[in-house]
């Protein structure tokens, strides 16, 4: 069903269902990629193992 109301049926309904998922993967596909690169350049500020430690 469109946000209009309209019912799809046979092939407009499971082209609407592919765009639809295809639009959702590109855009986790882009979230994992942002985080990616969050998580790769992430500067912390806690020591790291074996530096600054107590021995």
């Amino acid at each position: 069903m469109l946000h209009d109301g309209i019912i799809l049926i046979g092939k407009a309904a499971i082209f609407d269902t592919m765009k639809d998922l295809i639009v959702d993967t590109l855009g986790a596909l882009l979230v994992c990629i942002i985080g990616y690169f969050m998580i790769k350049n992430k500067k912390s500020n806690a020591p790291q193992h074996g530096h600054g430690g107590i021995i």
